[in-house]
């Protein structure tokens, strides 16, 4: 998420040692993550995962 913040070389830096193309992918990637994590839906059980957009 810190990528998704940065710009500049920065940005460029932190895209390259995740290996990932644009901060677009890293989303997605997060998208999926989650959904993979919580895929029973259930709302009190399972990991609790934050994120700060």
């Amino acid at each position: 998420m810190v990528a998704a913040g940065s710009e500049g070389p920065t940005q460029h830096q932190l895209l390259s040692f995740l290996q990932s193309k644009s901060t677009d992918h890293l989303k997605s990637l997060t998208s999926h993550l989650v959904s993979d994590v919580l895929s029973d839906g259930a709302p009190v059980s399972g990991p609790r995962l934050a994120f700060v957009n």
